[in-house]
């Protein structure tokens, strides 16, 4: 699902893979990891405490649009997905590039764990052309050959039937949003993980983090925004 709230991670993408790897100093990346952690978890702590804040800054989408539940949740983590990834981007202009290595691949963490929620939402008609096109560029990108671009096309659709099923069992979305955390984090998973996906965040304890940042982010949002569908 396009959206407004992920336009400053999306615009980063060149920025970030210019830079490789995740070769941030230990020293700094506790310092980085510590202070991203504690505000997440200030964040969570006030939206238990005061779940009416949050209800407030997204109320208009819901008015607005009517978004089902799931994808008011998930709007509600791409806002602070999109916080977090300006603050990456003064850190790149700033050329603090160990800072935006660290800040840029949290807040795709979070990105990351909640995008098959959208997927699940979306119609099989528009699934396969997403699918389609998506293995046709990465493919290109890859210097995959034909065979190498239809095991990419199985994996997508592997992928999506996963996810449409886990939904289906969990209309909250949690069981879905569980299950890419785990396979995020390298973990036993019904979702399928992408090997060259795996290859790329294997270890990345940035992106690892960012990732159950944001599974629970979207769990206390869902719980938060219930008053406004009953």
């Amino acid at each position: 699902m396009a959206s407004p709230e992920q336009d400053t991670l999306i615009r980063l993408i060149p920025a970030r893979r210019t830079l490789g790897g995740t070769s941030v100093g230990d020293e700094r990346a506790s310092d980085i990891l510590s202070v991203m952690v504690s505000t997440h978890a200030n964040h969570l702590k006030g939206i238990e405490n005061d779940p009416s804040r949050l209800v407030e800054s997204v109320k208009h989408l819901y008015e607005a649009r009517k978004y089902p539940r799931p994808i008011l949740a998930t709007s509600c983590v791409y806002n602070i997905v999109e916080l977090i990834s300006r603050v990456g981007e003064k850190q790149y202009a700033g050329r603090d590039f160990q800072g935006f290595i660290a800040t840029y691949d949290f807040a795709f963490g979070m990105w990351d764990s909640v995008g098959p929620v959208a997927v699940a939402q979306t119609s099989a008609e528009e699934l396969d052309q997403i699918v389609t096109e998506t293995v046709e560029d990465a493919g290109t990108q890859l210097g995959r050959d034909m065979v190498g671009k239809m095991e990419l096309f199985l994996y997508g659709k592997r992928r999506t039937a996963a996810i449409r099923e886990l939904f289906q069992e969990d209309p909250t979305g949690f069981k879905l949003v569980d299950e890419t955390v785990k396979m995020l984090l390298g973990e036993p998973s019904q979702i399928p993980r992408n090997p060259i996906q795996g290859k790329l965040h294997s270890g990345n304890r940035f992106l690892e983090e960012g990732a159950k940042a944001g599974g629970q982010l979207y769990k206390a949002a869902y719980q938060a925004i219930g008053v406004l569908y009953r």
